[in-house]
């Protein structure tokens, strides 16, 4: 009797070891991939990459990164700031506009201004660190000309796009001249989704606790096949 009970206890252990291994496999694949994701984030570009999945957005309750064009290129204005591709162009939380000026094109923001090529590439920039009596709330465009709104004082502003010089503006413009700016959406890094999912924070306030828990089980696992590794090398 006393042996076939050891041997009942040993075969349900076995069982259970080899149930949970299967569900605990599936965590640590999901912790090692993100893991080393995480390690790599930067190498990887996933540090600067805005998250774009609607699957994702819809988690953390926001809304999707605002795509526009300025020739070839293409601009992404998120959470993150201004880019094109996987280049960061610097923080702009409001995009006033995009306007022609002879053979240039002026891009404003609440607090830069890039000045870009027909076909969108960079040639200039300057911003309020570097002397931009920003922030400004709206820009307005009529033929070769760019006119910005300063925040506070209301203040109509001609801006000479060659040496972004600003001067007060000297004629009164329509309502149609001023462009309707768009705020920047609060999209994440794939860096910052990456870091949810290892830690289970996306998964609720209860997802931390839940991946505590899988890693405890794993410990219990570790044990488990412990015994019954010893127990086979007695029998043995």
């Amino acid at each position: 009797m006393p042996m076939s009970r050891r041997f009942h206890w040993r075969f349900f252990l076995l069982r259970w070891h080899r149930r949970i291994g299967v569900v605990l496999g599936l965590y640590l694949f999901w912790m090692v991939g993100t893991g080393v994701l995480l390690h790599h984030a930067a190498d990887l570009g996933l540090d600067r990459q805005m998250l774009e999945s609607p699957f994702w957005l819809a988690r953390y309750g926001m809304s999707p990164p605002h795509h526009f064009r300025v020739g070839a290129k293409e601009f992404v204005l998120g959470g993150q700031g201004l880019a094109t591709g996987t280049t960061p162009l610097g923080d702009c939380r409001t995009l006033l506009g995009v306007a022609s000026v002879a053979d240039s094109r002026v891009l404003a923001c609440d607090n830069r201004i890039l000045l870009l090529t027909p076909t969108g590439e960079l040639v200039d920039q300057t911003d309020s660190g570097r002397g931009l009596p920003g922030p400004f709330s709206a820009m307005a465009t009529k033929g070769n000309q760019v006119w910005l709104r300063q925040v506070g004082s209301g203040a109509v502003l001609a801006l000479d796009p060659m040496d972004f010089s600003l001067r007060p503006a000297t004629e009164t413009l329509p309502a149609s001249a001023w462009l309707s700016p768009i705020a920047a959406p609060a999209a994440p890094s794939d860096e910052r989704l990456l870091q949810d999912l290892h830690s289970g924070r996306l998964l609720g306030k209860f997802g931390p606790w839940l991946v505590d828990l899988l890693a405890l089980a794993v410990l219990v696992l570790a044990v488990s096949g412990w015994v019954l590794a010893k127990k086979r090398h007695h029998k043995v």
